[in-house]
C-alpha cells in the first residue's frame, strides 16, 4: 500500500484520544480505493456493531467518558451504516470484518463521521449537572458529511478491532 496512491479527499482520522478505552482496545477502519487499502479511522473501543442481516447494519464508537448529548446519552464520535458486514477472520485476538458503506438514497443521513478530530475542550460543560456528574455536551453524533459520503458510498471497508497488546509482549 503506497500512501502516494491515497486520495487527497480521504481524511486519516486518529480518534484514539477522544474515544473510549483506547489504552485497552483498538479499532482500525480501512477503505479500499483503486485496489489500495487506506486506513481511514483509528479509534479506541468500537462501542456498537449491528450485524443483523436484513436490518440496518451499522457500527460506531462513543466519545470518551464525560461526553454526552443534551439528553445525557453517551455521544458517538462516529456512526457508519454498512451493508454485507461479515466476519472475515479472527487472528491472534483481532477480529476482521468486511463490508461496504451503505449506498441507498436515504443512507447518507446516517453517515456521521467528523472531517477532523474534534477538540473535546471546545465542548460546552453541561449547565444542569454539577460535581461528579458534570460532563461536556455535544450532539449525539457528528453532522452528516455529504461530500465525503458521495465519495465513499458503496466503498468496501475492512474493520479490525481487538485488544491493545504492548509492544514488548508481541
Amino acid at each position: 500500500m503506497s500512501e502516494d496512491q491515497r486520495p487527497a479527499w480521504l481524511p486519516e482520522l486518529d480518534l484514539r484520544a477522544v474515544t473510549r478505552n483506547s489504552d485497552r482496545a483498538f479499532t482500525r477502519i480501512s477503505v479500499l480505493h483503486n485496489t489500495y487499502r487506506h486506513v481511514w479511522i483509528r479509534a479506541g473501543l468500537l462501542s456498537r456493531i449491528e450485524l443483523n442481516p436484513g436490518k440496518r447494519q451499522w457500527l460506531g464508537a462513543y466519545y470518551d467518558h464525560g461526553i454526552a448529548d443534551e439528553s445525557e446519552d453517551s455521544a458517538y464520535a462516529f456512526q457508519i451504516d454498512v451493508v454485507g458486514l461479515h466476519i472475515h477472520m479472527i487472528h491472534y485476538g483481532v477480529t476482521e470484518l468486511h463490508g461496504w458503506i451503505a449506498a441507498e438514497s436515504d443512507d447518507s443521513v446516517r453517515f456521521k463521521v467528523p472531517r477532523t478530530v474534534p477538540d473535546l475542550e471546545t465542548f460546552e460543560w453541561c449547565r444542569r449537572c454539577k460535581g461528579e456528574k458534570s460532563h461536556r455536551v455535544t450532539t449525539y453524533c457528528p453532522p452528516v458529511d455529504l461530500k465525503l459520503y458521495e465519495r465513499l458510498r458503496g466503498a468496501k471497508l475492512v474493520v479490525e478491532f481487538g485488544p491493545v497488546i504492548p509492544e514488548d509482549e508481541r
